[in-house]
């Protein structure tokens, strides 16, 4: 496979590349109704997942670099339109315990964002123009094989729960300005049994092997 390089598409349908000047692989995540553009980028991995993350604001032809405090990576999920973006940052030595989300202002100030209370990993991938974050948690069952993923929508701090009934995997994804959010979901294997049918059939939470994330973002950070 080759190499991965962003783009950006206009209404006329012409293409611009976005590749990070010295980066072997460039990933473009969400774009605002400003025409700024947040992605992820490595310069030294052309794998996918990708070791050492680096995020970018993309804005008026130029790359801006960001990295967020005291880690070694850090990647961008959202950016609404005024300018703020929402991503999570690690650091490559020790994901698990190094692990934080983040929301960063238009002037580079960052702030942290709240875990979900019990989860091992709290993601906030969507943000909207009213400071609202679409957000996913990970929770481990007392054994330690299983994955627990739930979806939340956050106002000033505090979470609601997003449970597709009968589900046994949920996600958010993104989330617009009249807090509506998208995401996806898993049904029950067939004949399935065990913690993964318990979640379910409790509360149409998400029950899921180990490393079974389809997008690859939780494996990184659980144990």
């Amino acid at each position: 496979m080759g190499e991965a390089h962003g783009y950006l598409r206009d209404a006329r349908g012409r293409f611009t590349t976005l590749d990070v000047p010295g980066a072997l692989t460039t990933l473009a995540w969400r774009i605002n109704n400003r025409g700024q553009v947040v992605g992820i980028y490595s310069d030294v991995d052309r794998q996918v997942p990708l070791r050492f993350l680096r995020g970018y604001i993309y804005e008026d032809g130029r790359f801006i670099r960001i990295d967020a405090p005291g880690v070694s990576n850090t990647t961008l999920n959202d950016i609404n339109d005024r300018s703020q973006s929402v991503g999570q940052a690690f650091d490559s030595a020790d994901p698990k315990n190094s692990h934080y989300t983040f929301l960063r202002e238009r002037d580079g100030t960052f702030t942290r964002l709240p875990d979900v209370p019990g989860a091992v990993q709290t993601i906030h991938i969507g943000l909207n123009n009213r400071g609202q974050t679409a957000a996913t948690a990970a929770f481990l069952s007392s054994d330690g094989t299983f994955v627990t993923l739930r979806a939340f929508r956050y106002d000033d701090g505090a979470p609601t729960r997003i449970a597709v009934p009968g589900a046994v995997s949920t996600f958010a994804t993104a989330i617009n300005d009249r807090g509506h959010i998208v995401g996806y979901y898993t049904d029950p294997a067939p004949g399935t049994t065990g913690p993964s049918a318990a979640a379910a059939a409790a509360d149409g939470a998400a029950g899921m092997p180990m490393g079974l994330d389809p997008l690859g973002m939780m494996d990184r950070m659980l144990p």
